[in-house]
């Protein structure tokens, strides 16, 4: 059980995401693009700075755009144009960098919400170009829309076929309005309804969920793992408690003293405002490491869930909520097999490994009355999760 340890790490890397996505903001804020640099862009290093710079595929993009917006071409000629000049991209890329305002000096970023930055980078073309693409665009029946959330295919660049390894994409039938997904590797023709689909990825986190008689023993593990990580949270928590209890009784103590007339009421309203002043202080931040605590103590109760709801959640979840879902169990993605029409998965975080092998170990065991069986703690998993003792 001391693997349950494992576990964490996952919060833990959570933790530094977080940090990470922090750092990542501010850059972005001060106008520095945090990604490999965009089709058109290459970087260098001068006395420790990057400094941008437009490359021959940015100069010929910059043509691009005047195209669109000037010479009112479509989306595939100007794709046709470009190969031939030396710079091929699939339809889906152009379409991007086409709708993409870094090309005109801003930037836009899932870290930035809904802001829009100035970048540090040298604009391809100006803003006023840029809008008359976008408008060109709008009413060219020959723009490509791609609808990145839709969950309706929510496995889609999460499914690797088997056969070439490459990452699956969704699309819609719409003489049968149904969604499949299909690999992009051409000739390889491996697709899957994505119903069917669905359903066997169902069936593959099923393997993972916790059962029910294992609930008990894993989550006494994480309770138990829980207060070693945060011993210092609980030892902030009751010094602030001891510290509370001194003030009350200096309190106390002060009333008492005025009550009995030792000190004057000029001197009692000095110092009871003083003590007052610091339990309020005390107070405050016990109040923050007990929110702390709480908050701390949910995070078993929400993993329980989720080891023993992977089916329910995910089916029942938004795209977003999906993604997380199937990025947290599967951190490598799944590979669909068309031949033998299953699916399998490179790597399973650890603590679903864990929790899916003591379920399967730990059962309530049918024992004769009075044998020796019988009086064992349903709770003690057989070898194979630790070394069997003599």
């Amino acid at each position: 059980m001391e693997n349950i340890h494992l576990a964490f790490s996952h919060f833990d890397n959570q933790q530094r995401r977080q940090k990470t996505l922090a750092g990542q903001r501010e850059a972005l804020m001060k106008g520095r693009w945090i990604g490999r640099e965009p089709t058109g862009y290459h970087t260098r290093i001068i006395n420790g700075k990057k400094e941008w710079l437009i490359n021959k595929d940015g100069k010929l993009l910059r043509k691009a755009f005047y195209k669109i917006a000037a010479d009112r071409l479509s989306c595939e000629e100007v794709r046709q144009w470009l190969a031939a000049n030396g710079l091929a991209l699939y339809k889906q890329k152009l379409h991007w960098i086409l709708n993409n305002p870094f090309y005109c000096g801003v930037m836009v970023h899932a870290a930035l919400g809904d802001q829009v930055v100035e970048g540090e980078h040298p604009p391809i073309i100006s803003k006023d170009l840029f809008r008359q693409v976008q408008e060109v665009l709008k009413g060219n029946s020959h723009g490509y829309k791609i609808k990145v959330k839709n969950n309706n295919a929510p496995l889609k660049r999460f499914v690797h076929c088997e056969q070439c390894g490459e990452k699956m994409t969704g699309y819609l039938v719409k003489a049968k309005d149904l969604w499949y997904y299909k690999c992009r590797t051409k000739g390889c023709c491996d697709n899957k309804s994505a119903k069917k689909l669905h359903e066997l990825f169902r069936q593959e986190l099923k393997r993972f969920a916790l059962s029910e008689n294992a609930v008990a023993p894993v989550e006494y593990e994480l309770n138990a793992v829980f207060y070693e990580i945060n011993a210092s949270r609980f030892d902030e928590a009751e010094g602030l408690q001891a510290q509370l209890k001194e003030i009350e009784r200096k309190i106390d103590r002060l009333e008492e003293r005025f009550l009995f007339e030792e000190i004057s009421e000029a001197q009692y309203r000095k110092f009871v405002g003083k003590l007052n002043a610091e339990r309020e202080e005390i107070e405050r931040h016990l109040g923050i490491a007990t929110r702390k605590i709480s908050n701390l103590e949910s995070f078993v109760e929400k993993a329980i869930k989720i080891c023993r709801n992977l089916g329910v959640l995910w089916e029942n979840g938004d795209f977003d909520d999906r993604q997380m879902l199937q990025d947290l169990v599967f951190p490598e993605g799944i590979y669909y097999s068309k031949k033998n029409d299953r699916v399998r998965t490179s790597r399973v975080n650890s603590i679903f490994v864990l929790t899916a092998q003591i379920s399967r170990n730990i059962a309530p065991q049918k024992a004769k009355p009075g044998s020796k069986s019988a009086s064992r703690s349903n709770w003690v998993g057989p070898a194979g999760l630790e070394p069997a003792t003599t």
